[in-house]
């Protein structure tokens, strides 16, 4: 990362010095905290960690966190509001709000929704190298998520060969792409011919039915040449487009 910029789990983490208060109280609507990386820093430097779920057990959890002391920190995290938290805790905790729009504030939020801590820290890196000049629609968000994430645009999708190369690439990572971006883009996938005869909401969204759709394709495509070709149709154009070749092998 360049040098000055901060990450968005560097960023997160430096809302909770070690030493310093007995009690933070977090907003976490996004459930970031449940990132693996930010439990395990946090409890190298100290933190423990309740959920404010259930009052009654939030209680139970408060009294046996006791001593709660600088060298003994406690986070209580909800997914509602701060205030919804019992009045004593609320009272004498710091507070920190960890809702998306807090670290994107020209993106519209609800296509993050379901983004890893990673992703979301590529999209964070990206907000800083090459900013959003303004508040985007939703239609540019997905757009600036797409390339600064996952490396595409939906206008560079939109073509067989590359619609291709980019899953196979993109399932290689083991990443999943989050619900709220494939029923983005699926409609403007869908619109285009031949992508429109592609079962493309499990090619975005299950590695396995990729994979099993191109090799099934492939080998139509192979017994079409070798044996009759009126026998087999594909929904993969590999005789008229070489880029599709390409992506497959």
């Amino acid at each position: 990362m360049p040098s000055g910029f901060k990450g968005l789990r560097e960023t997160i983490l430096s809302h909770f010095p070690p030493n310093t208060h007995c009690l933070t109280l977090v907003a976490d609507p996004d459930h970031l905290l449940h990132d693996e990386v930010l439990a395990t820093a946090l409890a190298h430097a100290g933190f423990r960690i309740i959920d404010a779920g259930d009052p009654v057990a939030l209680r139970h959890a408060w009294y046996r966190a006791q001593p709660v002391t600088p060298e003994h920190p406690l986070i209580v995290v909800t997914n509602a509001a701060i205030k919804t938290l019992p009045y004593d805790l609320w009272q004498q905790g710091v507070v920190v709000d960890l809702a998306l729009p807090r670290f994107f504030p020209h993106l519209d939020i609800t296509l993050l929704a379901g983004c890893t801590l990673t992703q979301l820290s590529r999209i964070y890196w990206a907000q800083q190298v090459q900013p959003p000049a303004h508040s985007l629609t939703r239609s540019a968000t997905l757009d600036y998520v797409l390339l600064h994430c996952f490396g595409a645009t939906p206008a560079q999708l939109a073509a067989p060969g590359p619609l291709l190369r980019w899953l196979a690439e993109f399932h290689a990572t083991g990443e999943t792409l989050p619900a709220t971006l494939c029923a983005a883009l699926l409609p403007l996938l869908s619109r285009r011919p031949p992508l429109n005869t592609w079962p493309l909401a499990a090619l975005l969204a299950d590695r396995a039915a990729f994979h099993a759709f191109a090799q099934e394709q492939w080998h139509g495509y192979v017994r079409s040449i070798t044996e009759s070709a009126a026998s087999y149709t594909t929904l993969i154009p590999f005789a008229s487009d070489s880029a599709t070749q390409a992506a497959v092998f």
